[in-house]
């Protein structure tokens, strides 16, 4: 739910349920409401309680009066109880009756906190003269039938076709209903979720070629390179290669990206290519990205160079360290220390704290990590916090013991700060993971030591009963009556 007070932390209330969620909601109260009434609204609440403190009911009370509607379902289903419905839907023609039948079942799993939901659901019927119904259904039961009268078989059903309902729906079109929707110039969503249908069915991918080379919108496009992408044929790659030359660098992107999806052999020849051949910096750090996946001498070269490239942001340099992280090769940590020694004012904070967490990693199982660590080392007294707790994590992943007593520093430094929950975590990993040698060698003198310590006291326990036994022989002859003169004589 939006609202409640199981949290442990109060941040946890402005996360993912408080924004995108609380979105959704607006979004769906402008949907019922109309715009010009879902601004009055909102213009009302904000001036009647600017400067002040307020609550979701706060918000209800305006929305029910000026409305004039009651409001207060739908604000316990999405706000006051947890998730959204889960609709499986399905679609049957009646040639006799004239009638469509939509059958609905909620399909979230119900709890304490999870309700059967009242939902408007809108439905589009599109005839084959052009004729466009629209009608909304009201689902409220677990499972429910509705039925449509139409003058004839519609050639397109759609749900929700304006996006107005925060659920999750399931409906599959038959393939002459894809046809016709993949064919509609107006409704970029509806194309949208019909290549989406279709992705990773082999079956289909003439289809999303065609998509992928001939929608009007790039989002489709894309969605149409990502779908094929998920074919993971032959057939299916070479529909990319073919689909290089798009003219939206987003596009060319996306189809560079789904190339790099395919582990073949062809695949680095492919993306060296387009190193070749690009401008477009974000294609560019696609095609190194993808490089990572192949550890080869020429791909060495080509991250070593680009490394060195001089990009906006550094992202150029930026996507070279991931690849060269993803190579885990100890050959890497002379020229990322470089470039990382030389070029830190060019980064930002997050890509120079990958490029920490790069060099510490691919430095981990080397013998001699003195200059890696003293570099790490540096920054943690950095102004700037992002890099000191980046620092401070790949100390931990570098697995130097001799970090140990400058994290504990910090460890004992101000409690609930990212900087002490790292060290933490850092001077523990670091603990938990010294060299095999040496804890090897610590048993073994330990072993040896005990059993040196066994066998002195087992030669003190045989000494200890040589000396009883005597002492036992000694009383026991004294303790012996004397002999008569008789048997003396």
């Amino acid at each position: 739910p939006m609202v409640r007070r199981d949290f442990n932390d109060p941040e946890e209330q402005f996360g993912f349920h408080a924004y995108p969620k609380g979105s959704w909601i607006l979004h769906m109260l402008r949907s019922q409401l109309g715009e010009e009434l879902y601004r009055r609204c909102l213009k009302t609440y904000l001036e009647r309680h600017q400067y002040g403190n307020v609550t979701t009911e706060d918000l209800n009370r305006v929305v029910e009066e000026l409305s004039g509607r009651s409001f207060d379902q739908f604000f316990d289903q999405y706000v006051y109880h947890a998730h959204h419905p889960e609709l499986a839907v399905s679609y049957s023609w009646d040639e006799r009756a004239h009638l469509a039948r939509i059958a609905v079942q909620q399909t979230q799993k119900l709890s304490d906190d999870v309700l059967l939901f009242k939902v408007p659901l809108p439905v589009r019927f599109k005839l084959k003269d052009g004729t466009v119904v629209e009608r909304t259904l009201d689902v409220k039961a677990k499972s429910e039938d509705f039925h449509v009268t139409l003058a004839s078989a519609p050639q397109l059903v759609r749900l929700d076709p304006n996006l107005t309902l925060l659920a999750k729906l399931s409906f599959t079109l038959s393939s002459a209903m894809q046809e016709v929707q993949l064919a509609d110039p107006e409704d970029m969503l509806g194309r949208l979720m019909v290549v989406e249908q279709l992705s990773g069915r082999a079956e289909a991918l003439e289809k999303l070629k065609k998509v992928l080379n001939g929608d009007s919108f790039h989002a489709v496009r894309i969605a149409a390179a990502q779908s094929i992408r998920a074919i993971q044929t032959e057939e299916a790659r070479q529909a990319l290669v073919a689909s290089r030359k798009q003219p939206d660098a987003r596009v060319r992107q996306a189809v560079v990206s789904a190339l790099a999806g395919f582990f073949r052999e062809q695949t680095p020849g492919l993306l060296r290519e387009v190193l070749q051949q690009e401008k477009n910096p974000d294609i560019l750090s696609t095609a190194i990205a993808g490089l990572g996946a192949y550890a080869r001498p020429e791909t060495h070269s080509n991250l070593l160079a680009f490394l060195q490239a001089k990009s906006y942001r550094n992202s150029l340099a930026d996507s070279a360290i991931g690849s060269i992280r993803a190579h885990d090769d100890a050959g890497y940590i002379a020229p990322l220390l470089s470039t990382l020694r030389s070029r830190e004012a060019e980064f930002s904070s997050p890509a120079f704290s990958r490029g920490l967490a790069a060099l510490a990693w691919i430095a981990r199982n080397e013998e001699k990590k003195e200059e890696v660590r003293e570099f790490l080392l540096g920054y943690l007294g950095s102004e700037r916090p992002q890099r000191r707790v980046a620092a401070i994590n790949a100390l931990g992943a570098l697995g130097d013991p001799k970090a140990v007593a400058p994290l504990e520093l910090l460890v004992t430094g101000p409690k609930e700060t990212p900087e002490r929950s790292a060290a933490e975590r850092a001077v523990a990993s670091l603990r938990e993971t010294r060299k095999p040698g040496v804890e090897l060698g610590a048993i073994r003198g330990e072993m040896l030591s005990l059993q040196k310590e066994n066998r002195d006291l087992r030669r003190d326990v045989d000494d200890l009963k040589k000396r009883l036994e005597a002492i036992a022989a000694r009383a026991a002859t004294a303790a012996a009556p004397p002999k008569s003169s008789r048997d003396r004589k």
